[in-house]
Protein backbone atom coordinates (compact mmCIF):
# COMPACT_ATOMS: atom_id res chain seq x y z
CA UNK A 1 0.00 0.00 0.00
CA UNK A 2 1.25 3.36 -0.98
CA UNK A 3 0.03 6.86 -0.06
CA UNK A 4 1.38 9.76 -1.80
CA UNK A 5 0.26 13.55 -2.23
CA UNK A 6 1.77 16.33 -4.60
CA UNK A 7 1.43 19.87 -3.83
CA UNK A 8 -0.54 21.46 -7.09
CA UNK A 9 -1.35 17.93 -8.69
CA UNK A 10 -4.96 16.73 -9.35
CA UNK A 11 -5.72 13.45 -9.68
CA UNK A 12 -4.01 12.88 -13.39
CA UNK A 13 -0.96 13.39 -11.76
CA UNK A 14 -1.70 11.07 -9.45
CA UNK A 15 -2.71 8.22 -11.90
CA UNK A 16 0.63 9.42 -14.09
CA UNK A 17 2.42 8.68 -10.97
CA UNK A 18 0.80 5.12 -10.65
CA UNK A 19 1.41 4.52 -13.82
CA UNK A 20 5.17 5.48 -14.05
CA UNK A 21 5.33 3.62 -10.62
CA UNK A 22 3.57 0.17 -11.76
CA UNK A 23 5.05 0.14 -14.76
CA UNK A 24 8.48 0.64 -14.03
CA UNK A 25 9.04 4.39 -14.86
CA UNK A 26 11.40 5.01 -17.41
CA UNK A 27 14.20 2.98 -14.91
CA UNK A 28 14.47 1.10 -18.56
CA UNK A 29 13.74 -2.08 -17.19
CA UNK A 30 11.00 -3.63 -19.89
CA UNK A 31 10.17 -6.37 -17.66
CA UNK A 32 7.00 -8.25 -19.25
CA UNK A 33 4.34 -6.52 -17.27
CA UNK A 34 1.79 -9.08 -17.88
CA UNK A 35 1.41 -11.10 -14.43
CA UNK A 36 -0.73 -13.45 -12.82
CA UNK A 37 -3.65 -12.22 -10.79
CA UNK A 38 -5.38 -14.78 -9.77
CA UNK A 39 -6.84 -17.59 -11.81
CA UNK A 40 -6.12 -14.57 -14.97
CA UNK A 41 -3.05 -12.91 -16.41
CA UNK A 42 -3.48 -9.37 -16.08
CA UNK A 43 -1.36 -6.46 -18.12
CA UNK A 44 -0.09 -3.78 -16.10
CA UNK A 45 1.30 -1.97 -19.00
CA UNK A 46 0.28 1.81 -18.66
CA UNK A 47 -1.52 3.58 -19.55
CA UNK A 48 -4.30 2.18 -17.88
CA UNK A 49 -8.14 2.73 -18.87
CA UNK A 50 -9.70 5.53 -17.21
CA UNK A 51 -13.03 6.44 -16.92
CA UNK A 52 -16.18 8.13 -15.01
CA UNK A 53 -17.84 6.03 -12.80
CA UNK A 54 -21.23 5.99 -14.48
CA UNK A 55 -19.56 4.82 -17.54
CA UNK A 56 -19.46 1.69 -15.45
CA UNK A 57 -22.94 1.56 -15.14
CA UNK A 58 -25.37 -0.11 -17.29
CA UNK A 59 -27.43 2.49 -20.13
CA UNK A 60 -25.31 5.26 -18.78
CA UNK A 61 -27.75 7.94 -20.47
CA UNK A 62 -30.47 7.00 -18.56
CA UNK A 63 -28.68 6.88 -15.52
CA UNK A 64 -27.47 10.31 -16.25
CA UNK A 65 -31.21 11.61 -16.93
CA UNK A 66 -32.82 9.82 -14.11
CA UNK A 67 -35.18 11.49 -11.78
CA UNK A 68 -34.78 10.36 -8.23
CA UNK A 69 -38.30 8.31 -8.62
CA UNK A 70 -37.22 6.51 -11.90
CA UNK A 71 -33.32 5.73 -9.98
CA UNK A 72 -35.03 4.52 -7.43
CA UNK A 73 -36.86 2.01 -9.42
CA UNK A 74 -34.37 -0.04 -10.81
CA UNK A 75 -31.84 -1.32 -8.00
CA UNK A 76 -34.74 -1.83 -5.79
CA UNK A 77 -35.41 -4.45 -8.15
CA UNK A 78 -32.35 -5.86 -7.80
CA UNK A 79 -32.65 -5.80 -3.90
CA UNK A 80 -30.79 -2.50 -3.23
CA UNK A 81 -32.47 -0.40 -0.32
CA UNK A 82 -33.26 2.81 -1.93
CA UNK A 83 -35.56 4.31 0.60
CA UNK A 84 -34.99 7.95 1.34
CA UNK A 85 -31.07 7.93 -0.16
CA UNK A 86 -29.84 10.68 -2.22
CA UNK A 87 -29.58 9.57 -5.90
CA UNK A 88 -25.40 9.87 -5.97
CA UNK A 89 -25.84 7.24 -2.84
CA UNK A 90 -28.30 5.01 -4.46
CA UNK A 91 -25.73 5.09 -7.70
CA UNK A 92 -22.54 4.04 -5.39
CA UNK A 93 -24.95 1.08 -4.25
CA UNK A 94 -25.70 0.12 -7.66
CA UNK A 95 -22.03 0.69 -8.80
CA UNK A 96 -20.76 -1.66 -5.41
CA UNK A 97 -23.35 -4.43 -6.18
CA UNK A 98 -23.03 -4.51 -10.00
CA UNK A 99 -19.98 -3.49 -11.12
CA UNK A 100 -16.87 -3.29 -9.15
CA UNK A 101 -16.54 -7.37 -8.96
CA UNK A 102 -16.42 -7.24 -12.65
CA UNK A 103 -13.60 -4.34 -13.60
CA UNK A 104 -10.37 -6.43 -14.13
CA UNK A 105 -6.84 -5.08 -14.09
CA UNK A 106 -5.64 -1.95 -13.65
CA UNK A 107 -8.16 0.82 -13.73
CA UNK A 108 -9.26 4.28 -12.65
CA UNK A 109 -12.46 4.66 -11.74
CA UNK A 110 -13.26 8.73 -11.96
CA UNK A 111 -15.98 10.89 -11.15
CA UNK A 112 -17.09 9.65 -7.85
CA UNK A 113 -20.13 11.42 -6.82
CA UNK A 114 -18.80 14.14 -4.84
CA UNK A 115 -21.93 14.66 -2.59
CA UNK A 116 -20.85 11.33 -0.74
CA UNK A 117 -17.08 12.16 -0.67
CA UNK A 118 -16.66 13.33 3.12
Amino acid sequence: MLEAYQAYGDYHTMMELTEKLVGRGDSGDRQELILPWGEKQTDFTPPFPAGPTTSCLPNTRAWRQATSSRLRRSPAKAGLETAGKHPDVIKNQVFEAKVEDQLAGPIFVLDYPASICR
